[in-house]
């Protein structure tokens, strides 16, 4: 089997149905499905129930309702049955682009340890195109991260080599799994040019922004040397300090009077070389 789809709720039905119905849709069929419920009182399991007897002559769908000390708690639990080459996890309200993004993913041929792409922010009244790094650095980590639910698909034998998630982590834990994983154990990744996923904003790791900061600067300092930490944080400093810089000219009379009086000679310039060509 190729993938394992693992999808984590905890009394977001709404949100459920919209992954679900996302799953259902996929014009590639070579995956099972998980989804780990931590006994939801909304209308979550009579959503599932109903979402296996649906998809049951297509593939295979495991799933499980009971106690779970937190989202890595659950998303380990998924890991430990999961049967697919390749792990995706889609968090409840998280969503597949488009009913043939599996179909554009396993079309390209890749062995890598982690295989992201791109996705869109959902934040209810709009959507916006989210950042996903071409390259990964550390400083990748330092400024942001790989997003991961819906948009990182990664190999399950990895989670054998270097361990699951920190249970420990209310929020950042993936962003921990991968700087240990890529940065430190030189996991192999690679960037693909597709539209994966829709991503909720409303999810923990969206509203929770304190935490969320604490926890990364906690991980940061157990896993960087104090000093690699203080060249990056130079580095964020002087970047900091030149983009206040370009701010400050671009917002001066002088530079807005020089724009201005150079604009018809630029536009020139571009119309006589286009009539060279």
């Amino acid at each position: 089997m190729k993938l394992s789809i693992i999808t984590i709720n905890y009394n977001n039905a709404t949100g459920l149905k919209k992954t679900l119905d996302s799953v259902v849709c996929q014009t590639w069929g070579d995956f099972e499905h998980i989804i780990v419920d931590g006994v939801s009182s909304d209308e979550s399991v009579q959503y599932i129930t109903n979402y296996c007897e649906q998809v049951a002559n297509r593939y295979p769908v495991r799933w499980v309702s009971e106690k779970d000390s937190g989202i890595y708690n659950a998303m380990n639990k998924g890991i430990r049955v999961a049967k697919g080459e390749y792990c995706l996890f889609l968090n409840s309200g998280d969503c597949l682009a488009d009913e043939q993004v599996l179909d554009k993913v396993f079309a390209i041929d890749f062995n890598e340890d982690v295989v992201y792409g791109f996705l869109k922010l959902d934040y209810g009244d709009h959507l916006e195109l989210g950042y996903s790094p071409r390259h990964v650095t550390l400083m990748t980590f330092v400024q942001g991260t790989i997003p991961h639910s819906g948009n990182a698909f990664i190999r399950r034998d990895a989670f054998e080599r270097w361990g699951l998630y920190d249970e420990s982590l209310k929020i950042v834990s993936d962003w921990k799994w991968f700087i240990k994983t890529i940065i430190q154990c030189d996991a192999s990744c690679r960037y693909i040019d597709v539209l994966l996923s829709v991503f909720d904003c409303a999810g923990i790791s969206s509203t929770k922004q304190d935490l969320m900061f604490e926890e990364r600067e906690r991980v940061l300092h157990e896993l960087v040397s104090e000093r690699i930490l203080q060249d990056y944080q130079y580095f964020l400093d002087v970047d900091s300090r030149l983009c206040e810089t370009e701010l400050k000219v671009r917002s001066s009379l002088r530079y807005r009077i020089g724009d201005f009086v150079l604009r018809p000679i630029t536009w020139m310039r571009k119309y006589l070389n286009k009539t060279k060509l």
